[in-house]
């Protein structure tokens, strides 16, 4: 009966282990061990087990935790695992050395990233700045083109007059004509006249004499008044057809003028749309800049890493304590003698 109780306290006591090791508490062991041999093994058995999964913990933590610090020099030693152990720690190792790749990869796309944010930065504060100097230059095109507009309704406005008065000019020229008619007849009349004096003279003798030298001087003057309305007729002709040719020129003239300030108003609402559009870019170009600015700033800040531990963490006991870290972890079987928490067995 005695025995059977023994056994039943050793059996509990390697129960307790298990259930407190299935629970995360992997520090503790069953020291000492029993005196009946097959329980000593069992024993023993248990220990190494929990030796074997807790050195594989702390190495796979240990792992992970230099990697999570992208430290990936730090890979689960496999010495002395056997079976499942040493097929876990591989695939960890070979999840690490992915890690790695990936982690260089970055670091490259990182640098790519921010040669192109600078480049993207640079080209922008470029193109900002060749919009603003575009958009000054619009607007003094803009400036000018708005002043040609006004000097060429100016033009326009000097061109009517310019007209009106050339073809007051014409109508005084066509009045000059009429009076140069009304000067021919009196000259044909005057010469009719001196040809009937030349008669009378004629019959009066030498009374008449003096009389006919008067009508000759009188029919002489009016030959060369003639001669001379003739002359001044044909240059009245050609002053008008000048003076038309010159209203019909100063008419096409205002007609392009005309057409030159439309066009030119037309240029203008066209440099204000463009201006406005120029405006716009340079306002998403500086946006682009700033976005760019604020990548390559994302890019250079430094991220949180875990704290630099070469040892796993260490395992909460059930009480909810934290029992301080032995350090690295060795795959060597048995554990020592004395564990920081032991549950005793008597044979």
């Amino acid at each position: 009966m005695k025995q059977i109780h023994r056994t039943h306290h050793i059996l509990d006591e390697i129960i307790g282990v298990c259930e407190r090791a299935a629970i995360g508490d992997l520090e503790v062991r069953i020291v000492p061990l029993p005196e009946d041999p097959r329980f000593a093994r069992l024993s023993e058995a248990v220990n190494n087990l929990l030796d074997h999964i807790d050195a594989y913990v702390r190495e796979s933590a240990a792992a992970m935790d230099h990697a999570a610090a992208e430290q990936f020099h730090r890979p689960v030693l496999t010495r002395g695992m056997h079976g499942a152990y040493r097929h876990a720690a591989r695939t960890i190792n070979r999840a690490a050395a992915k890690m790695k790749d990936f982690h260089d990869t970055n670091r490259k796309n990182q640098s790519k990233c921010r040669q192109l944010a600078a480049t993207l930065a640079n080209a922008s504060q470029t193109v900002s700045a060749a919009c603003h100097e575009l958009s000054a230059t619009t607007d003094e095109i803009a400036r000018r083109t708005r002043e040609s507009a006004e000097g060429s309704q100016h033009a326009e406005a000097e061109s009517q007059k310019a007209r009106e008065a050339v073809t007051a000019m014409a109508q005084a020229t066509r009045q000059i004509s009429s009076i140069v008619d009304l000067i021919n007849q009196i000259a044909d009349q005057t010469k009719l006249l001196a040809l009937n004096a030349t008669i009378e003279a004629a019959r009066a003798g030498e009374a008449g004499k003096g009389f006919a030298v008067v009508a000759g001087e009188v029919k002489e003057l009016s030959k060369e008044t003639a001669a001379a309305t003739s002359r001044i007729e044909n240059q009245v002709r050609e002053v008008v057809a000048a003076s038309e040719t010159v209203a019909q020129i100063i008419a096409g003239m205002a007609e392009t003028v005309s057409t030159i300030a439309q066009s030119a108003a037309i240029v203008v609402n066209s440099l204000q749309e463009q201006g406005a559009a120029i405006d716009d870019i340079s306002r998403q170009v500086s946006e682009l800049h700033q976005l760019s600015s604020s990548l390559e700033a994302s890019i250079d800040r430094p991220k949180s890493a875990p704290e630099d531990s070469a040892t796993a963490a260490p395992h909460p006991d059930p009480a909810g304590n934290t029992p301080a870290s032995p350090g690295p972890a060795r795959w060597t079987s048995p554990r020592p003698a004395s564990p920081p928490q032991a549950v005793g067995c008597t044979a």
